[in-house]
């Protein structure tokens, strides 16, 4: 996640391949998406939101924050900022939640993060 946020993008996809062939748990998945997301690797993103959407239709986090989440940061390394912000706006009653994948007690906030950075793609911010 680091690399991709700092623009690594070519490091974060490898670090994120790396972690999905050693350990292809959920948190794993949840992460190396994120990543990919902010690398731009749409390809690998879907399938890896299409798998945890499928595995975990009733998982509330998973729904309501993470996928979403995840689809936004991939609408913006398009270049989509209004359709990231339509998607983040699903996030608004989960965004203080702390997803397992994040692993702390204190709220990850990314989604808000995301809808910052939709914002200023889409020219609102």
């Amino acid at each position: 996640m680091r690399e991709a946020e700092f623009g690594n993008a070519v490091e974060a996809s490898r670090q994120a391949e790396a972690a999905l062939s050693l350990t292809p748990g959920r948190d794993v998945r949840v992460l190396a998406a994120m990543a990919l997301a902010r690398a731009g690797n749409t390809t690998e993103v879907t399938k890896l939101a299409d798998s945890l959407n499928q595995e975990f239709p009733l998982d509330t986090l998973m729904q309501r924050n993470v996928l979403p989440t995840i689809r936004a940061m991939l609408e913006l390394s398009r270049g989509q900022g209004e359709q990231a912000l339509k998607l983040t706006a699903e996030t608004s009653g989960y965004e203080l939640a702390c997803p397992q994948a994040f692993n702390t007690s204190q709220p990850t906030m990314y989604p808000i993060y995301v809808r910052a950075q939709a914002y200023l793609k889409a020219g609102q911010g």
